[in-house]
Order: C-alpha cells, then structure tokens, then sequence
C-alpha cells in the first residue's frame, strides 16, 4: 500500500486573489481548473516553464500557446514563492506549495533490468516508459534508478530532450523529467505534459 506524499501548508490566497486566478484560469481552459502545475527548467541556453493544468477529474486540459500567461497569472498572485523550483496551485483551496515526487516504496524502486548502471540503455524499456507516462495522465511515474545523482541527472534531461533510442519521447518537449536522491543513488521521474512549454 503506498501512502500519499506529506504536502508542505504552502502559501495560501486570499479570497479575492483565489476567485480572480480560478476566474483567469478557466478563461483561458474553457472550463474548471482543479490544478496548475508549474515547472521552470532551462532549455537552449534560457530559461522555460512547463505548465500542466488538470480538471476536478484530474484530466490534462489543453492550453498551447498560453503558458506564459498562465505563469504570469499565478506568480502574480504568489510573488514570495520560490519560483526557481517547481510549484503546483490548488485551485479549489487557493493554495500554493512546491511541487513533490511522490516516491514508491522501498521494495519497488528498481526495475527488473540487470543493466541499470548509470545511463540509459536500449534494454530500459524507454518506450514502455513514455507510454505509462502518457497512461498516467500528468502525474510522475518511475522511470529508472541510477547509482548517481549525476548519471540521473544526465538521463531526465535526455528524457526531456528525446535523446533516448528510438526518440520515444515524442514530440520533443512533450514530456518532463526530474529525479529524487535515495540512499543509493537516484530515481528518475518522468511525467507527461503534452508539450507545452
């Protein structure tokens, strides 16, 4: 049985400043926003974000060509957050808090491959990865474990890139990846934000 991650208070909206963001939110959705997730990352020397909004049934909902905006909105309404790490807003309670990885449990960390030494290899399973991700609907799914947090590191910002065997991380953008530290080594996340940056 795995038990949901321990979620920080965060930083929390007025009344006013809640109702306005959901206003600006479903404005651009076209319809109810439960949660917008947001991602800086640097990418072709600058810096991106990477923005996921999700449904009360925690559905993606499109928003191409909007994330700028999106960010603008909710960095407006939370200036003090730390915007350099990722931030994922409720928009139900009007609550902002930094985004965790959920990990899984201990006896279920690595993958059945013999091979997981450092980078990725073809026998990884990159394209069943790519499409658990897509399965699962934006939220983190584990990709791999790594004996170092620089050879986890180097394989989500591959995964990121789509410079994997067989480029199964199509379009390139269209997925994100990250990696939590463990005691013996590093997990690599991957999630799927339908390119949206």
């Amino acid at each position: 049985m795995t038990t949901a991650p321990h979620r920080p208070a965060g930083l929390r909206a007025d009344t006013a400043t809640a109702t306005r963001l959901a206003s600006q939110l479903r404005g651009i959705a076209g319809r109810e926003v439960a949660e917008a997730r947001i991602t800086p990352a640097t990418y072709g020397g600058g810096q991106v974000w990477c923005v996921l909004l999700l449904d009360p049934r925690r559905r993606e909902i499109p928003a191409p060509g909007r994330t700028r905006q999106i960010v603008d909105y909710v960095r407006s309404a939370f200036p003090d957050a730390q915007w350099n790490r990722a931030q994922d807003y409720d928009v139900t309670a009007g609550v902002l808090v930094e985004h965790t990885v959920a990990r899984p449990p201990s006896t279920a960390h690595r993958l059945p491959h013999r091979s997981l030494r450092g980078a990725p290899s073809p026998d990884l399973g990159h394209r069943a990865v790519a499409a658990r991700a897509r399965r699962a609907d934006g939220v983190w799914v584990y990709a791999m474990h790594s004996e170092t947090r620089e050879a986890a590191r180097k394989a989500a910002s591959r995964v990121r890139l789509n410079d994997v065997p067989d480029a199964c991380y199509e379009p390139t953008g269209s997925f994100d990846a990250d990696f939590t530290s463990d005691a013996d080594g590093a997990s690599v996340w991957v999630r799927y934000t339908g390119g949206d940056q």
